[in-house]
């Protein structure tokens, strides 16, 4: 196991499903870090969530309570998006630990050399990176030979679902409420969330 490694996976989570969790029993299990910390992100231009952050962050932490070694962290839903770089910079001091690991899709891949300090989030910070439907899965050598971090490839990992076509269909789906984590759907039924 990498010492004191901490997986790091953003995103909407509008609403958390079974596939979040699952990627993040799944690094655990294979010992590419000893934790995970979600950590869901603000409205941004180009992503407008569908329930406010306070439900968003509550769902998450329902979907980790279970697992000690999957936490939350609302660190951008703060001080609000100033980039994943300077994200992982701050999570690093935050938690004494240098070790940090982005997990992304291979879709996400070929587009963080335009994020904000893309290249030298590429540069600092090791990747762990699942695989997307047709999407070719990044070669860990010639990433390296170009001076960056390593990568990791989850290459077993299968995910299923998508919050988008999730929260479409749970008030009218039983099949799309067994997506969602043990005690997330009561979160959603209690305040009435994505109800249209």
């Amino acid at each position: 196991m990498k010492s004191n490694c901490i997986g790091i996976l953003g995103g909407a989570f509008d609403p958390v499903h079974l596939d979040h969790i699952a990627m993040g029993k799944h690094i655990l299990e294979k010992k590419i870090c000893q934790k995970v910390l979600y950590v869901p992100s603000p409205p941004r231009a180009d992503k407008t969530p569908q329930v406010s952050a306070e439900h968003r962050l509550n769902m998450l932490k329902i979907a980790c309570s279970a697992n000690p070694h999957t936490l939350v962290s609302d660190i951008e839903l703060r001080q609000g998006y100033q980039g994943t770089y300077l994200l992982l910079k701050k999570l690093a001091q935050e938690n004494g630990i240098a070790n940090l690991k982005l997990i992304i899709g291979a879709d996400t891949y070929p587009h963080i050399k335009n994020w904000i300090q893309g290249e030298k989030l590429l540069g600092e910070f090791a990747l762990i990176i699942f695989p997307r439907k047709n999407y070719p899965l990044p070669s860990p050598t010639k990433h390296l030979s170009k001076g960056f971090k390593s990568i990791e490839l989850l290459k077993d990992f299968e995910g299923k679902h998508a919050s988008s076509k999730i929260r479409d269909k749970l008030w009218h789906c039983a099949e799309a409420r067994r997506t969602l984590a043990t005690g997330v759907w009561e979160y959603i039924y209690t305040h009435r969330l994505y109800k249209t």
